[in-house]
């Protein structure tokens, strides 16, 4: 990380950039391969991100962007027991990230945007939510947005995103669950 710092930071030919975000998302956990019989259902609560980006403008109208983003996602769990009755979780199971994502940003007329891209997603702390899947692996982002020009060195973002973790999974299950999140995210992006 410490080199593509340095790199981006290096060339002053083009303007680089580096900003906060922030996100709030909704997520859900998607089995592929179809549902099971006797499985936990998941309920998503309000999840977040925070994280620092790195931006390289390419031109006018590309941009390289990257960065390390942590995210926590809580889901309550409950299954119908052998009488019947729903039995739901005391404590909600989390899903901890952290996440290095490359997208190409598109800029679009009147400073919307586009961006989209793979990312890399290490989960941890994976012995507090035993039942939920590994998500580490590679996913995908998508994000459409507007930049709100705050002075030439200052830019604020709004974009809602759409992200599915875990698309080649590093640790296959069978069944596997993914984390899919639709979100608001935020970003602040300060010019070098």
């Amino acid at each position: 990380m410490a080199i593509m710092i340095n790199a981006l930071i290096a060339q002053n030919d083009k303007l680089n950039w580096i900003g906060l975000n922030a996100s709030m998302s909704t997520g859900e956990l998607i089995r592929y391969g179809g549902e099971l019989d006797g499985g936990l259902n998941y309920s998503g609560k309000t999840g977040f991100l925070i994280g620092i980006g790195f931006s390289r403008v390419i031109n006018a109208r590309f941009d390289f962007e990257s960065g390390i983003d942590y995210s926590r996602n809580s889901f309550n769990s409950s299954y119908i027991d052998d009488m019947g009755q729903t039995i739901k979780s005391v404590n909600p199971e989390h899903v901890d990230l952290l996440t290095i994502p490359v997208n190409v940003k598109i800029k679009l007329k009147k400073q919307f945007f586009v961006t989209g891209g793979i990312q890399y997603d290490q989960r941890f702390n994976v012995t507090n939510s035993p039942s939920i899947d590994n998500q580490t692996g590679i996913g995908i982002n998508f994000k459409v947005g507007k930049d709100f020009r705050l002075s030439d060195k200052m830019i604020l973002n709004i974009a809602p995103e759409f992200i599915v973790h875990d698309i080649v999974p590093f640790k296959p299950e069978k069944n596997q669950q993914r984390l899919t999140e639709f979100g608001l995210r935020i970003s602040h992006k300060f010019g070098l």
